[in-house]
């Protein structure tokens, strides 16, 4: 038998449209389909819970219960908090590259990065592909963003984006429960 590990999914979609889950209802759907140790970070999408299961499976069960549960397609990319850890410690903007009032991102992908994404990077957004994930500096904020998402998802597919500040907020997080 595997032991449990600490996930975080990162899900898309879930309070857009006129939509408006609660982190209780979330939570509550989430350990539904089997999950312990299920609490949310923020209201965005983020839930941290333990499973013996692969990062895969985790990812085809929460889109599969919450899409059956909530009536609409909740896209779910799923990371260890180690792969949490390691995603901070690579973040590969320094200080002298935060210019303006942007935040580091990371775009969290389904699959790994199937192309050179450097072609997407204008002169106020910088992007590093880091396998599964890719590394945003929006300079001017997102709302000033000239990148083409619309573009770049055609390319990478499906992906939710939080700031590395989220990620050391949960990882932090996780390390004061335990």
């Amino acid at each position: 038998m595997t032991a449990m590990s600490t996930h975080v999914a990162f899900l898309r979609a879930l309070n857009v449209g006129g939509r408006r889950l609660t982190n209780e209802e979330l939570c509550s759907h989430v350990e539904s389909l089997g999950f312990s140790g299920v609490f949310t970070y923020r209201a965005s999408g983020n839930v941290v819970l333990e499973s013996e299961n692969t990062r895969e499976n985790i990812e085809v069960a929460l889109e599969k219960g919450l899409s059956a549960a909530l009536g609409y397609d909740v896209p779910a990319m799923v990371r260890s908090v180690e792969d949490l850890r390691s995603l901070i410690g690579a973040a590969p903007f320094s200080e002298a590259d935060i210019i303006g009032t942007g935040r580091p991102q990371v775009m969290f992908l389904k699959v790994a990065v199937p192309i050179d994404v450097s072609h997407f990077a204008t002169e106020v957004d910088l992007l590093v592909a880091s396998h599964s994930d890719l590394f945003w500096l929006p300079i001017d904020g997102i709302s000033n963003t000239r990148l083409d998402i619309r573009e770049l998802e055609k390319e990478v597919g499906t992906h939710t984006v939080r700031t590395i500040g989220t990620l050391e907020g949960i990882v932090k997080k996780v390390g004061s429960r335990g």
